[in-house]
């Protein structure tokens, strides 16, 4: 029984001197730069760009427009050979060479987008992100052509408060349309076309809501559970 209880106590020495030494090993190997990581985890392409007056967005289906001061793109190393940028004159132009679908919920990139007259949206689906304070709410006019465009305010990774707009214009061409969810407030929500529109009533606040159609257009409005849904068929 001793003997049991000393071989024991023995192990436990050596193991706690092991886990104790890990930190020690660790640091010596990075302060000796002797620390080989993984090239691809959490690296990304951040690709910055001038003045431009407009973005152009093509066949992506999963990115996130970011408010900013700048214009800059970032790409994940897993998609930076099958997204292309390229600028050309005032647009900016952002396109997928192909679909993939990983099943993750990575977005494809983010767009870091400062002050600009139009977004042009291609068969593609983004999430506009707003400001996160009043004073600091934009406008943006937003062309949809058999595109989605998400509103989502608040998200406990990216936004974890309200977000906030100014006057949103959003014109809509084919199978387009609109999807507003919690915790946003919009001064002004102007909508020109677009196909199906679905509002997110519970915690969604917009003061004024200007919807236009083509003559021939049937226009259908329905509200179930605080959401409202808007349909159009031409």
């Amino acid at each position: 029984m001793k003997t049991s209880n000393a071989l024991l106590f023995l192990l436990f020495i050596i193991s706690i001197s092991f886990i104790s030494s890990v930190p020690v090993v660790v640091n010596l190997k990075l302060r000796n730069r002797d620390f080989e990581l993984d090239k691809d985890a959490g690296r990304y392409d951040l690709r910055k760009f001038g003045t431009v007056k407009f973005i152009s967005i093509k066949g992506l289906s999963n990115s996130i427009l970011i408010p900013s001061d700048s214009m800059a793109v970032e790409i994940g190393t897993a998609q930076g050979e099958n997204i292309r940028t390229n600028r050309s004159g005032d647009t900016l132009f952002v396109s997928c060479l192909s679909r993939t679908n990983s099943g993750l919920n990575i977005p494809d990139c983010k767009v870091y987008v400062p002050a600009v007259e139009r977004i042009i949206c291609n068969d593609s689906h983004i999430e506009l992100k707003g400001s996160f304070i009043r004073e600091g709410a934009r406008s943006y006019d937003v062309d949809l052509i058999n595109s989605q465009l998400v509103l989502q305010g608040k998200d406990s990774q990216l936004a974890p408060a309200w977000q906030f707009f100014d006057h949103l214009v959003v014109t809509g061409r084919d199978s387009s349309g609109i999807s507003i969810s919690p915790e946003l407030q919009i001064r002004k929500l102007s909508l020109v076309n677009v196909r199906h529109t679905m509002i997110d009533g519970s915690r969604v606040a917009i003061d004024e809501i200007n919807t236009t159609y083509d003559s021939k257009a049937i226009v259908k409005m329905k509200s179930l559970y605080g959401a409202i849904e808007i349909s159009a068929v031409p």
